[in-house]
This record gives structure tokens, sequence and C-alpha cells, in this order.
């Protein structure tokens, strides 16, 4: 349990915290325990949320802090240059004299750029990043051991260790499980329950999703029960979904996937396939219980890896990587590219020079280790899918529900990735120190 923080007579008057984020998994798994915590601990502020552009935004962000998270303010990506560049706001937001900048996903860039035009101090939550260090006035970092050693000492004073949010985000585990899922600790059926996270970005949607499906179908036709459970983000719609499920998305085909249809059964809701199987879809978030009750989880590169691990799920891995195994097809590459290369590569001229060079780098990288499980271990733990059809990956599945020592083997192996819970209280802690 964390403690109140009572904040003393200076910080009485109302003040604002600014939060910049972009992507879904940053919103999931930073924003939302640090805002939840933020709210309980400083219950004088008031926090605008200013989503930065991103190519992996689902669009679906901005409900879901307005209506999930009851956010104060939110800005769209599409007004954030403007806002950037004239400090004006749709709505003609008002500003207090007093308040903070605190980066949660994004560019590190912004975080100084926003609190120099404000006045304000400028915190920066990394997982051990530091940018901008002459100009940030805080880092809490949740890993000392990706420090840069080298900093000068008057550097080094402003970076913190803190707590990991992502541990803070999944330490709810009391939901009540559903389609007759049992806990790890108590299972007794012989049913091997199967997660599907295929990723909350659009494009990894459009791709994932179909191959998931394929994967689905292929397992039903073993003689071993399996159940199967596809979990939407909460800022994917239903018609999202549908539209990347459905026999339209043409990537079915090109990478040997499979389609759908989302239909309701009873008080759920459940996918059938084109083959008749039927895959459960869990549309409550969170549902970490759920996740932690799996026997494996099938997923993508992404932040969702980095949940997965610290909930003891054995995992496979989606790369990005496996599209090289399908030839890219018609897909641009910046669409998975972040930073300076993905922007490069938006310049249509220069998305010709660069894209062969680009596209050779990209997929050499990939050689390396991708999912964060295995980048904290130093060594495979988890396997990466590199270059597999959904068939292939299906009898990799098959092949760990018949030696279950190897799963428990991944979960043992996953205890390194735990992390010191309070990230968000330790936010909370910073913010109040620089507000006195």
């Amino acid at each position: 349990m964390h403690t109140v923080i009572k904040m003393t007579n200076e910080c009485q008057s109302l003040y604002d915290i600014v939060i910049l984020s972009n992507g879904p998994g940053e919103v999931l798994s930073w924003v939302r325990p640090a805002t939840i915590e933020i709210k309980k601990q400083i219950p004088a502020a008031r926090i605008s949320v200013l989503l930065t552009p991103c190519k992996h935004a689902s669009g679906g962000e901005f409900q879901f802090l307005k209506k999930g998270l009851k956010i104060n303010r939110v800005l769209k990506p599409e007004h954030f240059m403007r806002f950037l560049i004239s400090k004006r706001t749709p709505d003609n937001w008002q500003w207090h004299k007093k308040g903070i900048v605190l980066f949660l996903g994004g560019d590190q860039a912004f975080t100084w750029l926003i609190a120099k035009r404000f006045g304000y101090s400028s915190i920066v939550y990394t997982e051990g990043d530091c940018r901008w260090l002459k100009f940030i006035d805080c880092f809490l970092c949740r890993d000392k051991n990706t420090i840069n050693q080298s900093f000068r000492p008057k550097v080094k004073n402003k970076i913190q260790i803190t707590g990991d949010l992502i541990q803070d985000a999944i330490s709810d585990q009391s939901s009540p499980l559903s389609f007759g899922w049992e806990k790890q600790s108590n299972k007794k059926n012989t049913i091997f329950q199967l997660s599907l996270l295929p990723g909350s970005k659009p494009i990894k949607l459009m791709l994932m999703l179909p191959y998931c499906i394929a994967i689905a179908d292929e397992l039903k036709k073993s003689k071993h029960p399996f159940s199967i459970v596809l979990f939407l983000p909460p800022h994917i719609t239903l018609e999202q979904l549908s539209k990347y499920a459905s026999d339209t998305n043409p990537w079915h085909t090109k990478i040997q996937g499979s389609y759908g249809t989302i239909q309701k059964k009873k008080k759920s809701l459940v996918l059938i396939t084109k083959n008749g199987n039927c895959i459960n879809i869990e549309n409550h978030y969170p549902a970490h219980a759920q996740l932690a009750a799996s026997d494996l989880a099938i997923t993508t590169i992404g932040t969702i890896t980095d949940e997965l691990s610290k909930l003891g799920t054995p995992m496979l891995i989606l790369s990005p990587a496996l599209i090289e195994h399908f030839k890219l097809y018609s897909i641009k590459l910046n669409h998975f590219l972040d930073g300076i290369p993905g922007l490069i590569l938006r310049i249509p001229l220069l998305q010709k020079l660069f894209l062969p060079l680009t596209i050779k780098w990209y997929f050499g990288k990939k050689k390396k280790l991708l999912a964060w499980p295995n980048k904290k271990a130093k060594r495979e733990i988890v396997p990466e899918i590199i270059a597999a059809s959904p068939i292939d990956t299906a009898h990799m599945v098959i092949e760990y529900r018949n030696h279950p020592q190897k799963l428990a083997k991944i979960r043992e192996d996953l205890q390194i990735c735990k992390a010191r819970p309070g990230g968000a209280s330790d936010i909370s802690k910073a913010i109040l120190n620089f507000l006195k």
C-alpha cells in the first residue's frame, strides 16, 4: 500500500500537470497507473495529456483517456504541432503559473521544449534512455543497469532510480476468470489455455490477426482440447477488430492467414473462423488475472511482452521481421520504424533512396533480441518467431502443450523480469518535490 502524500500549504493552489504520451502501449502501461496514483496523492492537480503524433496509434487513445481514465483535458495528436508552435489548443486551454511537464512516451525533446515555454519543471520517466540531459530537470529511471556510467556527476544527480510503472499496472489481478479458465496455481483441467494478443497498433492487427486466426484453425484440428481467447485492447473498437478479422483484409491471403466474423454468444463475444471454429473474445480491461492464468500467450513485440513477463506468462513472440518471410508485399517499412528513420521514410523521394538500405539494416537488426524479457535476460528465454507460417507456429504451440516442463522452465526464467513496484508513487513524490 502507498501512503497518501499530504500536500504542504505551498502546494494547495491549483496547478497543472502536463503529460506527454503517444502510442497505445504507453497510454495503457504508463499513463494509466501514473494518473490513477497522481489523482489519489495530488488531488489539487489538473491533469492534461498531450498525445503526440504516432504512426502506431490506434485512434482510440483519446476516448480511453477521456472516458476510461476521466482525464481532465486531452489534446488529440493532430492538434499537437500547432500547440507546440503557438501554445494554443482548439478549446483555448488556460494554464496556471505553476506546473510540471511529465514525459510518459514519445520524444523526450518535446518535454523540455514545452516546459521551457511554460516555465514549468520537467520530469522524464524512462526505462533507462536519458536524453537532453542539460535541459531536463529530473529523470526517473526504472533500470539502474541501463544508465550510462560515463555521465558527469552533475548530470547523474538528475537521475533517480524508481519503481516500475508496468509492475504497478499489473498489480490488480483480483478480477474473476472467465471462459472456464483456472489459475495456474490450482489448475486441474487438461484444457490448454491459450491467449492471443496480436497487437494494439493498426498495422500489427492488420497483419497478425489473420495470422492468429489461422493458428487457431490449425490447433482445432489437433486431438488436444484448447481454450483460445483473443484479448481486445480497450482503445480498439469492435468495428476495427471486425475489419481486420474479415475476408476484406487482403493480408489474410498474403501471409497464409485466415479470417472470421465477430458474433454475440449469450453475454459474451466470439470470433467464428471461416472453418467454423470459435475464439472467445475478452473485451474487459484490465484482464491481468486472465493473462496470468494462460498456459501460453502469442503476441508481438511491444509493451505487452513486458507485462506478460512480469505476470510470469510464457509466450511466443511474432516478430515484425516475420514479414520478411512474406516478401513485404505492398507494406511500407516506415509503419514499423520509430524516430528519425521512420520520419525519413515518410518523404517519398527519400523513401526511394533509403528504403533498400533501411530494409537491410532493419532486418539485420532483427537477428538481435527484441522482446523485453529476452533483452532483460540477455538471452532468448521466450522464442521470437521470425520466419514461420501460422501452421508452423501452431505446431510449436502443440509441442509446448505436449511438454509442460518447457513451459515451466520459461515461467522460472521469467522471474528475472519481476521489478519493484511503486513507479506511480515515485512520480507523485517527484512532482510534489518540484512544486514546493
